[in-house]
């Protein structure tokens, strides 16, 4: 998983958002640069379980921006214009679909963990809720 050809980089739902823009590289020294993408700031951050066979079946926005952090467990996220996507371990979802009719979730095989991190910014899309790697 990744979005900007480099391997780095979350999966995310949006409405009717730009993408984001170009990785910037990280300079560590003495270590050679590190390529980064800046989400921006960060609100809270909690880790969040769940039950197998727990499912979010009602398609619903996100209540805010959010970053999911997928630490052990399956999930399946349906966004609006009906495009499913499993998420495991190590994946790494952006949830922007703020508004609109946003996207149901359902717990596949064993609980989950996962670590949620709350963006700065409200949402400023709308419509069709999408699924994109970059």
């Amino acid at each position: 998983m990744g979005g900007d050809g480099h391997g780095i980089g979350p999966a995310r739902t949006w409405g009717d958002r730009h993408p984001l823009g170009p990785t910037p590289e990280l300079n560590v020294p003495p270590a050679p640069p590190l390529r980064m993408r800046t989400l921006g700031p960060a609100v809270a951050v909690a880790l969040v379980g769940g039950d197998s066979g727990w499912h979010g079946e009602v398609a619903h926005p996100a209540p805010f921006h959010m970053l999911q952090s997928y630490l052990s467990g399956t999930v399946e996220v349906t966004v609006s214009d009906g495009e499913s996507r499993r998420f495991g371990p190590g994946s790494l979802l952006l949830l922007e679909d703020t508004h609109g009719k946003g996207h149901s979730t359902r717990i596949l095989d064993e609980d989950v963990v996962l670590l949620l991190t709350q963006l700065a910014g409200a949402g400023t899309g709308s419509g069709a809720g999408r699924i994109s790697t970059g």
